[in-house]
């Protein structure tokens, strides 16, 4: 006998249903401005900074359980450690760093819990930590325009250099970058011409100047050297590369133009044309060596040079150029010629005193300080010129000595001098 029956089997399944989580909003993190959901200015210190999440279904018994992420920003993305300080389901407080020197933009923020990832569109804009300088270099001793500078620190990635000194000058140095990672950074310095000095050189990062290093180094750099091609005047013989003949006509000088390379364009103050005596010349014929021509700049490009002449006693001379404290290593030779002097007027400083007024003639007395007017007089004093061969010839009158006047100062249009009549003298 065979009992037959129905055998009903139950199959259970059991299905883990994964809870939506989201993200409602942002806060902490060292931001300054923004809103919950899009979180600016956030500038963690290179020990982090504090993040805390709001949201739900975040994963509560074990921080590990939540994992945070940054896409869609630029640069190396930052992290944010979960702590258990305060975990829940609805608020993850995490350790906000960021490792590199190029991180930039806008971050999307995601949080997977339990398989689950936010989908909200919650954002934060992280700023990297300030660049750390801990020691620069130059490659060359003399550090000139075109050499390298290497720094060595921390958050240097895509960082560039800052020169400052405390008198703000007009222009600074630069340097252009050629690599950098988070530890190291090299560039190619540029000196602007006239500008060689010792500065204070900072890194700031790449989205700008607002958050450069509080460490620095000083480095003391040069402008490359002017350099003197070929000289030009419209009064002088040209000569190859050389002037000869050059005069200083009149009250109004002569231009010389310098043409070459490397001049500070715009700035004719920071230039400097001196002149000194070629001793193969039988020096400046006799005449007080420590005078020499002036030629004072009025007008400069990068390639031209433009100052105006003045010679004080004829001679041959080697002229030289500085831009700021570089000076050019090509020193032309020139012969000048000056112009002759000429008196217009003479008159008395204190008016009165030594001198009166007759029906023919000015007359003054022994003593009388007197007042050469007129042009192309060598303008020095004798509190720097021990003796100046300026001659001062007085003529004209009958007397048996004529009467002499003696140096005291002068500039290009006037002299002074102190009249000296001897006994019997008059005229």
């Amino acid at each position: 006998m065979s009992v037959w029956g129905t055998v009903i089997v139950y199959l259970v399944v059991l299905v883990e249903v994964t809870k939506s989580i989201t993200i409602t909003g942002l806060s902490g993190g060292s931001c300054t401005s923004g809103t919950s959901t899009d979180l600016t200015d956030c500038s963690p210190d290179s020990t982090g900074s504090v993040l805390t999440i709001s949201g739900s279904s975040f994963y509560s018994h074990d921080p590990s359980g939540n994992t945070i992420a940054f896409t869609s920003g630029w640069g190396t993305p930052p992290v944010c450690y979960p702590l258990w300080t305060s975990l829940s389901t609805t608020n993850i407080l995490c350790n906000l760093y960021v490792f590199g020197g190029d991180v930039s933009g806008n971050w999307s923020v995601f949080v997977t819990a339990s398989s689950a990832t936010t989908v909200d569109d919650v954002r934060i804009t992280v700023l990297p930590p300030k660049p750390v300088i801990t020691s620069g270099s130059c490659s060359s001793t003399s550090c000139t325009t075109g050499d390298t500078i290497t720094v060595s620190g921390s958050f240097l990635k895509e960082a560039a250099l800052t020169f400052s000194k405390s008198t703000s000058p007009a222009r600074v140095p630069t340097c252009a970058g050629l690599s950098s990672s988070n530890t190291s950074l090299t560039c190619t310095l540029y000196v602007p011409p006239g500008y060689s000095d010792t500065y204070t050189v900072t890194a700031y990062p790449n989205y700008g100047t607002s958050m450069v290093s509080t460490t620095s180094f000083t480095q003391l750099v040069y402008n490359k050297a002017p350099v003197i091609d070929k000289l030009d005047a419209s009064f002088c013989t040209v000569t190859g590369s050389y002037l000869a003949g050059c005069t200083a006509v009149g009250s109004a000088g002569e231009y010389i133009t310098i043409i070459g390379e490397n001049f500070a364009a715009g700035e004719p103050s920071l230039h400097t044309v001196s002149f000194a005596r070629d001793t193969s010349h039988g020096g400046i014929f006799g005449l007080n060596v420590s005078i020499t021509p002036t030629c004072t700049p009025v007008n400069a490009t990068e390639r031209l040079l433009s100052c105006f002449l003045e010679v004080y006693h004829t001679g041959v001379f080697y002229m030289s150029l500085t831009v700021g404290s570089v000076s050019s290593s090509s020193t032309p030779l020139l012969y000048l010629e000056a112009e002759a002097p000429s008196v217009t007027n003479v008159t008395e400083i204190a008016s009165g005193q030594y001198c009166y007024s007759t029906n023919l003639s000015y007359a003054c007395e022994n003593g009388a300080t007197l007042v050469i007017a007129g042009d192309n007089f060598v303008p020095y004093s004798s509190a720097t010129v021990s003796y100046l061969y300026q001659d001062i010839t007085l003529s004209g009158g009958s007397a048996i000595t004529p009467p002499t006047c003696t140096y005291i100062s002068s500039t290009r249009h006037y002299i002074s001098c102190i009249l000296s009549v001897s006994v019997g003298t008059a005229g």
